[in-house]
């Protein structure tokens, strides 16, 4: 997955980790953690405050 800043259209990070395509992503109400979900049948976490 990759992170951007729309404003910009700088991307801000890749996230590596899943091994087939991710089909969900979803914000923590604070902003500072993503988790999404994959094929896979896996479902992360991920730190991305910033």
């Amino acid at each position: 997955m990759r992170l951007w800043d729309v404003p910009t259209g700088r991307e801000l990070r890749q996230l590596k980790g899943h091994t087939l395509l991710v089909n969900s992503v979803s914000f923590s109400p604070d902003g500072q953690t993503l988790a999404s979900g994959s094929w896979d049948g896996v479902v992360r976490l991920w730190r991305v405050g910033f």
